[in-house]
């Protein structure tokens, strides 16, 4: 018998997914060398734009599920691309707490955590990275009770806040009474909140509901936030389903309506994303998904071919690599008998393609020379 090893009949090759940096700062503020995880999306590295930014607490924890999860929905354009910084702990009950008390001795210093955040993390991940301003800040627990710490002491330093099954009966309740007399004296406020609490935790569920009444009685003009209680959903579960409606709800209009904003052309889209970049108050961009979604539903689906080219078009200038927008140029162009345009752009296509060896150039050779074929007959006709 001759064994033949598998390697001569196929070549491996093997290369590493980067799913982000680890730094490690120096805190004079906190006297202690601190970690940080990275994350910077797919978009970051293919284009010169900036992005927000979001901090996540109990780093160690939550960095991958937030990234799995913020890559997913920005994928299909329900929410924002944005970098991740996730912050890892060293003492965590002195890191989220606001006030010390007996039974946990290294308790109460949120203030000093804070500060390092806005005075050291914030301008090294500014410098390093390009960034928008706007941020939000995510906790779960002990970290949930931080957000809220944050968005009652010093809201300016996030845009949004996210917090998961708060521990608001931190040290009898003291973050309520301190929310009803912020609430009282704060009459506008341009912030995003969303908190969630799970069934089953009495604590947990009274203090909660307790802030969601608050809110309901005084919440500032300008803030927009969401309540959730969550059945069928423990303390640890709860996380996952929570960050996801949480991007959801503070990029809720984000998502292009087909029938009301596409079908209407490019200026209408062009402005939907004005009015986008006003409410977060930062530049926000058609993704190059989202144009050539828009481009094939209004070439395939409506069949109004001019307003998909003039979006396609735009499409080719702001991504100049999108190798889809060429190729659906070209089959709306060989849909109408513009058989040289449409050679064109499946030769563009085709370009860009074989250059980022993907591998749908076989299918832009494939349309090319079906063009390339009917224009010969065109020059050549039979006898």
């Amino acid at each position: 018998m001759l064994i033949v090893p598998f390697s001569l009949f196929s070549q491996e090759k093997t290369e590493n997914i980067v799913i982000g940096e680890r730094l490690t700062i120096r805190s004079e503020i906190l006297a202690e060398e601190r970690t940080v995880h990275v994350y910077l999306p797919e978009e970051y590295t293919s284009r010169s734009q900036r992005f927000p930014v979001l901090y996540v607490l109990d780093g160690a924890t939550y960095y991958y599920p937030a990234l799995g999860a913020a890559k997913f929905l920005s994928d299909f354009d329900i929410s924002s691309p944005m970098i991740i910084v996730a912050i890892l702990n060293t003492d965590r009950t002195r890191d989220m707490t606001p006030t010390r008390i007996p039974r946990a001795q290294t308790s109460g210093g949120a203030d000093s955590f804070l500060k390092f955040i806005k005075d050291e993390l914030f301008a090294l991940i500014e410098r390093r990275y390009r960034t928008q301003p706007f941020r939000i800040l995510l906790g779960h627990s002990a970290g949930g009770l931080l957000v809220f710490h944050t968005l009652l002491s010093q809201p300016e330093m996030f845009n949004g806040y996210i917090a998961i099954s708060s521990s608001l009966w931190w040290d009898n309740e003291i973050l309520l009474v301190k929310a009803k007399q912020f609430l009282e004296k704060t009459k506008e406020m341009n912030k995003f909140l969303y908190f969630s609490v799970e069934e089953g935790e009495s604590n947990h569920v009274k203090t909660n509901q307790e802030m969601e009444q608050l809110l309901k009685d005084k919440a500032p003009e300008g803030l927009e936030w969401q309540y959730d209680y969550a059945k069928n959903e423990d303390h640890e579960s709860l996380w996952l389903r929570s960050f996801q409606k949480a991007l959801k709800f503070i990029y809720r209009d984000y998502n292009i309506s087909m029938d009301e904003v596409a079908k209407k052309g490019l200026d209408a889209v062009l402005g939907q994303y004005r009015k986008l970049s006003e409410k977060y108050g930062y530049k926000i961009e058609a993704t190059e998904r989202v144009l050539l979604h828009i481009g094939g539903y209004v070439s395939g689906g409506l069949k109004e071919y001019d307003k998909a080219i003039e979006i396609l078009n735009y499409c080719t200038k702001t991504y100049q690599d999108s190798h889809e927008a060429f190729y659906i140029l070209g089959l709306i162009y060989d849909a109408q008998d513009k058989l040289e345009l449409a050679q064109e752009n499946f030769t563009r296509a085709l370009e860009i393609a074989k250059a980022k060896s993907d591998p749908s150039m076989k299918k832009y050779k494939t349309n090319l020379e079906e063009i390339q074929n009917k224009l010969k007959i065109i020059k050549c006709p039979s006898s």
